[in-house]
This record gives structure tokens, sequence and C-alpha cells, in this order.
């Protein structure tokens, strides 16, 4: 079965935004279709704040969110 990357989930909470959507719904959306691992509510949350799809921002690009750091090798 075929899982989409983070990129393609990003695609798919915008196009659930813009169908008039909230977030927790869209993330039920996706755990039903491709299962409880694909997204965290919480994210879905962020992504439909005002710190994601509410400012127009689709571009999906990561943003530094405080207590998320990426490890550098």
């Amino acid at each position: 079965m075929y899982t989409p990357n983070k990129e393609h989930t990003g695609h798919i909470l915008l196009f659930q935004s813009h169908q008039g959507n909230t977030a927790s719904s869209a993330a039920k959306i996706l755990k039903d279709t491709y299962g409880n691992d694909i997204v965290y509510e919480k994210t879905s949350r962020r992504w439909f704040s005002a710190g994601g799809f509410k400012k127009n921002d689709s571009s999906l690009k990561d943003e530094p969110r405080v207590g998320c750091s990426k490890a550098q090798f």
C-alpha cells in the first residue's frame, strides 16, 4: 500500500483545508486511509493554525519550531 511522504501529507492537508475540513477531520481522513501513523492530530492542527494555512502560506516548507532541533551530521 502506498504511504505518502511528509511533503505529500502536507499537500493532502492543504487540500483538506481548501475543502473546508477541520484539522481534526483532515487527520482522521488521513488515518482512515493510510493508517494511524501517517499524521498526528497535533501536526494537522499546527498546519491549520495561524502559523500554517491561515497565513496563506502554502509553501509546505518545514520551519524551525521551539523544542524541535534538527540533528546535523
